[in-house]
């Protein structure tokens, strides 16, 4: 599912600091598609708690952001909620948003209903 992740702070002279960040909730990864004034690797692991998703790093469990109220198993299209910002350790975090922009068919967790259409003979 492809996730835009907006902080509220504020690029001198620019906007607010966003990501794009592709998340694979089979294999538990995200990659980065795109981004601009957020420090973040190409890719990482996945985490989850009772009620977020934590985004970490690749080489450690470090936790760059949390994406509360994040269900990996049910995304939906449309979903969002609130996003922390820890990039890296002794940054005060900061408040954002997530917002899921697109979930792939094949992904387990899409609600859909397909029924053989009836045939008439």
């Amino acid at each position: 599912m492809r996730i835009t992740l907006h902080l509220n702070g504020q690029i001198p002279d620019g906007p607010s600091p966003y990501a794009l960040i592709w998340l694979d909730a089979c294999t538990r990864t995200w990659q980065r598609e795109g981004y601009l004034g957020i420090d973040l690797p190409e890719s990482g692991n996945l985490a989850t708690d009772r009620a977020h998703t934590l985004v970490c790093g690749s080489n450690n469990s470090a936790t760059l952001c949390v994406l509360e109220a994040l269900d990996l198993d049910r995304p939906r299209r449309g979903a969002n909620g609130i996003a922390q910002w820890y990039g890296t350790p002794n940054v005060t975090a900061q408040s954002g948003c997530w917002l899921i922009k697109h979930v792939d068919a094949g992904e387990t967790a899409v609600e859909a209903i397909w029924r053989r259409p009836i045939s008439r003979m």
